[in-house]
């Protein structure tokens, strides 16, 4: 029964996809558990904002995972986030998205912080 349901919660994820339905394709992706998936689901969805905004999709992400206790999913999806994000804050040419950066910048140090091992 368990394969079974997660056979139907893939199809339904790449149904949601298909559709464009991001939010709920995101949810189904973090059930299955499904990180690259998530990834690129929060790469489609942020295309359809402000680019500026592409930030704010994955601290969201990020700051969702985080708050259901789901840290080892957080820093999964950081890991393959990284990459997606340019990080212009430091480019004082760049007025525009720098507060999308961060709140980018503040979920990646709390996803590092609860993905430490205690001390």
């Amino acid at each position: 029964l368990s394969s079974r349901l997660q056979e139907l919660e893939i199809l339904f994820a790449k149904i949601l996809e298909g559709s464009k339905t991001w939010r709920n394709a995101f949810k189904s992706y973090v059930r299955i558990g499904d990180m690259k998936k998530v990834c690129e689901v929060l790469e489609l969805w942020s295309a359809e904002g402000y680019a500026t905004e592409k930030p704010l999709f994955f601290a969201r992400a990020l700051i969702h995972l985080l708050a259901e206790a789901k840290v080892t999913q957080a820093a999964e999806l950081l890991k393959y986030s990284v990459p997606l994000i340019t990080d212009n804050i430091n480019d004082a040419s760049v007025i525009h998205g720098t507060d999308a950066l961060a709140v980018w910048h503040v979920a990646v140090i709390l996803t590092e912080l609860a993905s430490m091992a205690p001390m």
